[in-house]
């Protein structure tokens, strides 16, 4: 279970409404960015340490920076609920099956999928054979248009031979 408890730099929810709302950062700033900053300078929303513990406000600007933040409390601001925002940076850092593909290479993009399939079926208690895995994965390659070095779709065979017999799987 994933812990609800995580907080996060100032600097990341400042880079999701930038991103969100397609705000340049140089321009001023944002009005949700300004609220919430007020908020923490006010003490109306608890600024925390990298603990996830209380601390005091911040008294000068460049203390804002310095800032954690627990989500579910950013989330319960009126300014977040009247410019229809849920940050939520938890989702946000995952990658996407290009993203994969781009930093571990193919055969690594398939194996991570392998992994989170093989912890899907183990969790209800379904047991693949590694074909009908490497024949879920090849749908997944598809899907997804995962090439290989040679600028193909792998095959089952090869999806075979390189996930599941050099990891040991």
């Amino acid at each position: 279970m994933q812990n609800t408890n995580n907080v996060y730099l100032w600097e990341v929810f400042d880079s999701f409404v930038r991103k969100e709302w397609d705000h340049s950062s140089e321009t001023e700033s944002h009005p949700v960015l300004d609220e919430v900053a007020r908020d923490l300078h006010s003490g109306a929303l608890q600024s925390r340490d990298m603990q996830g513990r209380p601390v005091k406000p911040w008294q000068h600007p460049a203390e804002l920076a310095k800032s954690y933040l627990l989500p579910s409390e950013v989330n319960a601001r009126p300014v977040m609920k009247r410019w229809l925002l849920v940050w939520a940076p938890e989702r946000e850092n995952k990658l996407t099956p290009q993203d994969e593909v781009d930093k571990f290479g193919w055969l690594g993009a398939l194996k991570l999928e392998e992994k989170r399939h093989r912890a899907l079926l183990k969790a209800g208690g379904i047991r693949f054979h590694n074909t009908q895995r490497a024949e879920y994965l090849r749908t997944y390659a598809v899907k997804h248009k995962i090439r290989n070095s040679r600028g193909e779709i792998p095959s089952v065979g090869s999806i075979r031979n390189g996930v599941f017999y050099r990891a040991g799987a």
